[in-house]
């Protein structure tokens, strides 16, 4: 990840859904998912093995119940400790 992008990251005001990493990943290393749940407050790295650039297509099922997940956890105020 470039140093200067790191500023952006730094505690973001809601939760985020952005850190499904795919271990296959050209596009986001799996390295700068790690940066980026150290870097944002209440985000948790979850990694796909055998998968590209988009697990919402390569594996709908894991990611729909993820997103399901993350959603109610969401709307019901409760903390994140995904």
């Amino acid at each position: 990840m470039q140093p200067e992008h790191q500023k952006h990251l730094r505690g973001p005001s809601s939760d985020t859904f952005d850190l499904r990493e795919r271990r296959n990943d050209l596009v986001v290393p799996v390295a700068d998912g790690i940066e980026f749940e150290r870097l944002i407050r209440n985000a948790e790295l979850v990694v796909f093995d055998r998968c590209g650039h988009v697990p919402m297509l390569e594996h709908p099922v894991r990611f729909n119940r993820l997103l399901d997940r993350f959603l109610a956890e969401d709307a019901r105020g409760a903390p994140s400790n995904r």
